[in-house]
């Protein structure tokens, strides 16, 4: 696993699509199920199942459909790593 970045969600532990974060420590929480084209560039998901966006800094953060008022420290394995930038990181899977 990586450093841990973070992940902003909703009052209710939840983000777009309704991916539940309330989730015990240690559970890993997998979003590439409709991955046509992983490499297709963008560092956010175009469409559900198309990976989890991870912020890496709070400008990341802020380009969330909501307020960042919650966030959960997460990491993930390099492998899973989908796309990048300087401020967010598109994976497969999250812990």
């Amino acid at each position: 696993m990586t450093t841990p970045y973070f992940k902003a969600v909703r009052p209710n532990g939840q983000t777009r699509n309704g991916l539940d974060w309330n989730v015990p420590s240690g559970t890993v929480v997998r979003a590439d199920h409709n991955i046509g084209t992983p490499d297709h560039g963008e560092v956010c998901p175009k469409e559900e199942g198309d990976g989890i966006s991870v912020a890496k800094t709070w400008f990341g953060a802020s380009q969330a459909s909501f307020p960042t008022v919650r966030c959960c420290t997460i990491s993930f394995d390099p492998a899973d790593v989908l796309a990048e930038d300087d401020h967010k990181v598109r994976v497969r899977a999250a812990t």
